[in-house]
């Protein structure tokens, strides 16, 4: 007989459409797909229907981004909540992460119920409200992308945030992330609603998107120190005299950029990954003083030339799509063309 862990292995390996008609073969197969489907992705998938989602208990990761099937029904029963028990008979559930991104079919009856996500997906969501997010307090990740249901008064709540994405987000203001002292990581593009005077108050933050930001400025982000990623693609606002101060930089992006020049990109040299996607303003001068780069990006750039990348004895990956330039590469390093 086949040991019970080499089956387990087994289900791990097979689609989850192949482990739903294995589970009708034997209980033990049965058993076997609700303990090893702990993640499950179905973006725009309108074929698994509530019957399967609803068995799968040991859930920790749930995508119903784009899906127009999978209801309510399915959602409670994975907060160990029976859909028909009238008694509120309670288990613990194990969904941690939930994405609802353009989700028409969840509603804040389902989501107020999972207290112990930690991380929830609202992007472009036009149906859940304040009143289900307020519910929960345990959340340290959440993506309000192009949201306009969430409020300020809901994500006051939330002082367990430590990363938070308000891309193209006009609703969510200074007020509330204000309050967000815990924050590490803040997405900021295309948003013209979040100010400096909130953003100079989060000195904890260690990632920041500024992609085609042209409301922060240099006043906010020089105060943070503790930056490690900054994304200033497309970005008309942000200068040399902020950058210059982030020594602590391991990632940088400043993909069709003008603002940023040599003087700054010289002083990051902890420089592990670099962006210079249709810049045209660094040069080889800058780029051979970041030796600790392991990745760099000269999609459609033709100003750094081989003389800079062979300084670059410890680059593993380097993205050459569209670029006439280089033409010696580091032995061992990945490209991508």
């Amino acid at each position: 007989m086949i040991p019970v862990e080499i089956w387990h292995i087994v289900f791990q390996k097979l689609t989850f459409k192949n482990r739903v008609v294995a589970s009708r073969v034997s209980r033990l197969f049965h058993d076997l797909y609700v303990y090893s489907t702990k993640e499950l992705d179905l973006n725009s998938n309108n074929k698994i229907t509530d019957a399967a989602v609803s068995r799968l208990t040991n859930l920790t990761s749930l995508n119903l981004s784009y899906n127009d099937t999978i209801t309510d029904n399915a959602v409670l029963c994975l907060t160990g909540l029976p859909s028909l028990d009238l008694w509120g008979g309670t288990k613990i559930t194990n969904l941690t992460s939930l994405h609802l991104d353009s989700n028409t079919m969840i509603t804040d009856a389902a989501v107020s119920r999972l207290t112990g996500l930690t991380s929830l997906t609202l992007s472009d969501n036009h149906i859940i409200t304040d009143e289900a997010v307020m519910c929960l307090t345990n959340l340290t990740s959440l993506d309000l992308y192009a949201n306009i249901k969430i409020t300020d008064e809901a994500v006051m709540c939330l002082t367990n945030l430590t990363t938070l994405d308000l891309t193209f987000n006009d609703i969510i203001t200074d007020e509330a992330v204000m309050c967000l002292t815990n924050l590490t990581s803040l997405d900021l593009a295309g948003n013209d609603t979040i100010t400096d005077e909130a953003v100079s108050r989060l000195t904890n933050l260690t990632s920041l998107d500024l992609a085609g930001n042209d409301t922060i400025t240099d006043k906010a982000v020089s105060r943070l120190t503790n930056l490690t990623s900054l994304n200033l693609s497309h970005n008309h606002i942000i200068t040399d005299e902020a950058v210059m101060c982030l020594t602590n930089l391991t990632s940088l992006n400043i993909s069709s950029n003008r603002k940023i020049t040599d003087e700054a990109v010289m002083c990051l040299t902890n420089l592990t990954s670099l962006n210079l996607h249709y810049n045209y303003i660094i040069t080889d001068k800058a780029v051979m003083c970041l030796t600790n780069l392991t990745s760099l990006d000269l999609t459609d750039n033709n100003i750094i030339t081989d003389a800079a990348v062979m300084c670059l004895t410890n680059l593993t990956s380097l993205n050459l799509w569209k670029n006439k330039k280089i033409t010696a590469v580091t032995p061992g390093c990945k490209i991508e063309r």
